[in-house]
């Protein structure tokens, strides 16, 4: 979830070890930081994940390779909207242990090590029909943090972006859309042919259209795209109208 500049060192950096020397450095730190049962104040006391009173995203990648939880998947981009609600410092995973420990009773886990198998259980019913009242607000939050990245990234305020860029857009969607039957043709067709950065109206509607194709409203197909009853029509932007017709045309 780091901004691109910094994951792409960080991916650099850590493929240069070789196998041996990750084992010699990892392998007693996982033992040493992962107990049975591993609890939010070990967690919040261990120099590693938290840094001045926050975990920072340096720390949170530690906390996730600790916990075997891939970076960029969707449990650990739903675990940072958990840690972090409201995007404010793009850098800082978790200001609080208060947040940290309300981010686990949200899951239901007793001990930090339940993590894994509790955003398992989440994802899975949360992808199971991308539910409006309770996939969207993560979707439009992504949105939000796609904007965050791109404003690091570009040295910009926060407030003077107002779009995700493709590349970074994309990356979000396969993290959050991983069961979705249409993401592979989504993506072929924004590289392909949209080729553009996503708006917030777009990102939405997309979250929409996602939601009505999975609960069988708009069939997989989409031949029932047009009829209004099926939330088609004029309702949907151009770029999903375009969608639409490219992947008739591909199919």
């Amino acid at each position: 979830m780091a901004p691109k500049r910094k994951a792409a060192a960080a991916k650099s950096s850590r493929a240069k070890k070789s196998k041996t020397d990750a084992a010699e450095t990892s392998s007693p730190v996982t033992q040493a930081a992962a107990p049975k049962a591993m609890s939010v104040a070990s967690v919040w006391s261990n120099s590693q994940y938290v840094e001045d009173g926050a975990m920072k995203q340096e720390g949170f990648a530690h906390f996730c390779s600790t916990l075997g939880i891939e970076e960029l998947s969707f449990d650990a981009c739903y675990l940072i909207h958990l840690l972090c609600p409201t995007v404010d410092d793009v850098m800082v995973v978790c200001s609080s242990k208060s947040m940290f420990q309300r981010a686990m009773d949200s899951l239901g886990c007793h001990s930090v090590t339940d993590l894994p198998s509790k955003l398992r259980l989440r994802r899975a019913a949360l992808q199971r029909t991308y539910g409006v009242s309770d996939f969207l607000p993560f979707w439009k939050w992504l949105f939000e943090m796609g904007k965050a990245i791109a404003a690091l990234n570009n040295s910009a305020p926060a407030s003077a972006v107002r779009t995700v860029p493709l590349n970074e857009g994309l990356l979000f969607m396969e993290a959050a859309l991983g069961t979705w039957p249409l993401l592979p043709k989504m993506k072929e067709f924004c590289e392909e042919k949209y080729k553009q950065p996503f708006t917030k109206d777009l990102w939405l509607q997309i979250g929409r259209f996602v939601n009505l194709t999975s609960v069988g409203t708009l069939s997989l197909d989409l031949s029932n795209y047009d009829d209004d009853a099926a939330g088609g029509g004029s309702a949907w932007p151009c770029m999903i109208d375009d969608f639409v017709e490219w992947h008739r045309g591909e199919t």
